[in-house]
């Protein structure tokens, strides 16, 4: 990038790009900018400079849903930190250590060991700062839940819940989308609702609250005998997350709500919106869940399409066929072998099967749409349980 100054192109600087993308909405582009500060910075040998465009490259691509590239910004950043602490304090990088910390369950290839490893240096970097573990304790919650381990995940929200709030805590609208996941998670639907109160009324938001909310509590709603509203928010909800790759997974959501509502040409394009985009991210967690849901679409609201449409070549989906009924079921086939083949690394690594039962649940739903007005599904996919649901 050149900026004109007195009819001469002179190479934007370092700051000049950070400029602009302070300008811009979190995407590619936002990224781009950052990315190419940093390295000018580097070229220039200004540490300072490249510290700088990393703390913002982090952000920009943690919103921009690049989690790979906050992930090694992060860890520039943290190396200078531990090589000269006076000149770049390691306070400063603990809002970024949640967001990057909260990412690494989402690559299968990350083993629990590395996660575990992660969480301790934030839980002592944290101490050593004289910061609250709240937000560790829900790191550790999170991924609890990722892995099915119910009475575990349990546990450490209770930690999370009772731990003071500091200035290293999430925003109130946050933590209570956490409350209202963590009450849906228990089947305690009405609780959830009742709770996510200030964020329906617009009391309570942030840059992820209320899509993520809404998405939370579409099939909750349902449940409770509320599936006005529940129209009502997802109709409100999905203009927000559509075509952004941070929000792939409240994507897959909507889709899944659609297509068990009987909503089969609106949950077409949503199937087509966010495929491309699941297909494409690094977050691998949120490709499972977009295909999971996409399965459900296959399963219900695609035969009541007269032709599906024709996917993008390079997606690795099935060419589209003639005979429609032909066509539907290869894409079903070709969307449960990606996500099976997905659930079993997670599986693998976590040492469970909650993945697969997950995909099961969803499998279940499609089958008999009417499932899901049924109190007793898990939210997140993992089938029946009438006691407190598997996470």
């Amino acid at each position: 990038m050149v900026a004109r100054y007195a009819g001469r192109h002179v190479p934007a600087s370092p700051l000049d790009l950070l400029a602009r993308s302070a300008e811009l909405p979190h995407g590619a582009e936002r990224v781009g900018l950052c990315e190419e500060a940093a390295e000018k910075a580097d070229a220039l040998g200004n540490l300072e400079l490249g510290y700088l465009a990393r703390e913002k490259l982090v952000e920009a691509a943690i919103f921009a849903g690049h989690p790979e590239k906050a992930l090694v910004a992060f860890a520039w950043l943290l190396g200078r930190a531990d090589d000269d602490p006076e000149r770049f304090p390691e306070q400063d990088l603990l809002w970024y250590y949640k967001w990057v910390a909260a990412e690494l369950p989402d690559f299968a290839e990350v083993t629990l060991e590395r996660i575990r490893s992660v969480y301790a240096d934030m839980e002592r970097r944290y101490v050593r700062c004289g910061y609250s573990l709240r937000p560790v304790h829900k790191l550790r919650w999170l991924e609890a839940r990722a892995r099915g381990e119910r009475e575990e995940a349990r546990a450490h929200f209770e930690r999370f819940r009772v731990s003071p709030r500091d200035a290293g805590a999430d925003c109130f609208a946050c933590e209570l989308d956490d409350e209202v996941l963590f009450l849906v998670d228990q089947g305690r639907d009405a609780e959830a609702v009742d709770r996510a109160a200030p964020i329906l009324s617009g009391e309570a938001a942030c840059a992820s609250v209320p899509a993520v909310t809404w998405a939370t509590l579409l099939l909750p709603l349902v449940r409770l005998g509320r599936r006005e509203e529940a129209v009502e928010i997802q109709r409100r909800g999905y203009p927000q997350v559509v075509g952004r790759r941070h929000f792939v997974r409240v994507a897959a959501d909507h889709l899944e709500f659609l297509s068990l509502a009987g909503e089969a040409e609106r949950a077409t394009a949503a199937f087509l919106h966010g495929l491309p985009l699941a297909l494409e991210t690094s977050n691998q967690d949120d490709r499972f869940r977009f295909l999971r849901a996409a399965c459900v679409y296959a399963r219900t609201a695609a035969p009541a399409v007269a032709r599906l449409p024709s996917l993008p070549p390079r997606s690795g989906a099935p060419r589209s066929s003639a005979d429609a009924r032909c066509a539907r079921e290869a894409l079903f086939a070709w969307l449960h072998e990606v996500a099976v083949e997905l659930a079993g690394r997670f599986d693998a690594r976590n040492g469970s099967d909650a993945y697969a039962r997950r995909l099961a649940g969803s499998l279940a739903r499609a089958a008999d749409p009417s499932q899901f007005l049924s109190s007793s599904q898990d939210p997140d996919g993992a089938g029946p349980d009438p006691a407190p649901r598997v996470v």
